[in-house]
C-alpha cells in the first residue's frame, strides 16, 4: 500500500514526469517531480519512499542518493559496450526493498501499454486504414 507515501520522480524533463505525477497523486501518493538540473536534488530524493528514476544516466543513482528500503523504478536504458544498464547502480539493490530490473522492468510495459493505445486508437477513429 503506497497511501500517503513519498514518490520522487526525478528526471531530465517534464513530458515523462507530469502524466506519472498525476497518476500516482490520483492514487493518494504524496508525489513531486524532480529534475536533475536542480541543485539540491540530492537531498529531495533521499527522502523518497518511491524513487522513480528517468534520467538516461548510467549507474547515476548510488546506494548513498537513496532511502533505506526503498522502492526503487529505474526507466533509464543505456548501453555500455553493448550492454543494457539502468540509471540505477547495481550496488543500490542491498539498500532498496526492490528495484525494477534493466533489462526486463518497465520496458515490456511500455510496448504493452503502446500497444494497448494503438489498437484503441484504430478502434476509436479510423487513424489506420
Amino acid at each position: 500500500n503506497l497511501k500517503n507515501k513519498k514518490a520522487i520522480i526525478f528526471v531530465k524533463n517534464k513530458i515523462f514526469a507530469q502524466p506519472l505525477e498525476k497518476l500516482l497523486r490520483k492514487r493518494k501518493i504524496k508525489t513531486e517531480i524532480v529534475y536533475f538540473k536542480e541543485k539540491k536534488y540530492k537531498n529531495k530524493i533521499k527522502k523518497a519512499d518511491v524513487l522513480i528514476v528517468a534520467l538516461g544516466k548510467p549507474k547515476f543513482i548510488k546506494e548513498k542518493m537513496i532511502k533505506k528500503n526503498s522502492i526503487v523504478i529505474d526507466v533509464g536504458y543505456n548501453r555500455i559496450k553493448g550492454k543494457p544498464i539502468g540509471d540505477v547502480d547495481k550496488k543500490c539493490y542491498k539498500k532498496a526493498k526492490s528495484i525494477s530490473p534493466v533489462p526486463g522492468g518497465v520496458g515490456p510495459l511500455t510496448v504493452i501499454y503502446l500497444m494497448k493505445n494503438v489498437y484503441l486508437a484504430k478502434k476509436q477513429k479510423n487513424y489506420f486504414h
